[in-house]
């Protein structure tokens, strides 16, 4: 009788060991170290802290929107961690009209928007993604990443150069771009994927953004990958595009990025996604080489 109830608890033990094992399995969690690939020139990981080289949050960490921005250590991309933010129903912004739950600003570099460069995000949205509600009746964003110019954010009003947005259920984004010195002649362009723009829920996707940066030659081109897949497809391409902010006097705006979330005030629905591999690069391999 004793060994009966011996074996009993050393089943029970590896039963429960291979559950654990499959709900990884599930989630595809992998356990890489963070890329050292020499292209890679920024590369944010979760495990160094919740910033993680980024500068700041969207509004200061408190006791009441502390579990809005949580290290995950159960689902994550690579390393062993990733960001994980949640929105909840009634948490605004200062503006008191969206909503904001964002790391802002991931490099000092003074080069950082000129010539080209490869930027990656993995991200995973949880189900249910509620449709954004629009206190205005139109479209909603819905912006999960964004290049943005935070001179002139409150001053000028322009909004990002480059947004990725995940509404009514797909991948899209919005484009602005031009002169600070009239706002009427800043550009404003909301621009659909080619291909493969549908959302995937619970599971890994992986982005490269390709953005050339210039006043009348510039573009942006974005690959994706969905988790379980090995290559890359190009779901868009935008070329001789302006991608910059400048004044009439030809001084270019500084731009940085912002990873989180951004949309209307919500009364409803709380969203919750995951970050992970998000990296500057300066070629295609090392931007590749990010998810590893």
């Amino acid at each position: 009788m004793k060994k009966i109830f011996i074996l009993l608890i050393l089943f029970c033990s590896c039963n429960a060991q291979q559950k654990i094992v499959h709900r990884e399995n599930i989630q595809h969690n992998t356990e890489k170290p963070a890329p050292t690939d020499t292209g890679i020139l920024f590369y944010y990981g979760a495990e160094n802290g919740l910033l993680g080289g980024f500068k700041r949050t969207s509004s200061p960490i408190t006791a009441a929107n502390a579990g809005d921005w949580q290290i995950d250590n159960q689902i994550y991309r690579a390393g062993k961690a990733s960001l994980k933010i949640t929105s909840r129903p009634g948490v605004m912004s200062k503006n008191n009209i969206s909503n904001k739950t964002e790391l802002i600003g991931c490099t000092d570099r003074p080069d950082e928007n000129s010539g080209t460069k490869f930027y990656t995000l993995s991200v995973y949205l949880h189900s249910p993604w509620a449709e954004f509600e629009d206190p205005k009746g139109g479209i909603p964003h819905g912006t999960i990443c964004q290049l943005h110019a935070p001179v002139l954010e409150e001053s000028k009003g322009l909004r990002p150069m480059f947004g990725l947005n995940a509404t009514n259920g797909r991948f899209w984004i919005v484009h602005h771009f031009g002169s600070t010195e009239n706002i009427v002649r800043t550009k404003n362009k909301v621009i659909e994927f080619n291909r493969d723009s549908a959302l995937a829920l619970d599971h890994w996707v992986d982005f490269i953004f390709k953005i050339k940066y210039g006043k009348t030659d510039g573009s942006i081109t974005i690959w994706r990958r969905d988790e379980g897949e090995s290559n890359f497809t190009q779901a868009l391409d935008i070329q001789n595009t302006c991608t910059l902010f400048y004044s009439d006097a030809a001084k270019v705006t500084p731009m940085d990025w912002h990873i989180g979330l951004y949309f209307p005030a919500q009364s409803r629905a709380t969203h919750i996604i995951n970050y992970d591999c998000f990296s500057v690069d300066n070629s295609f391999s090392a931007a590749v080489s990010a998810f590893k």
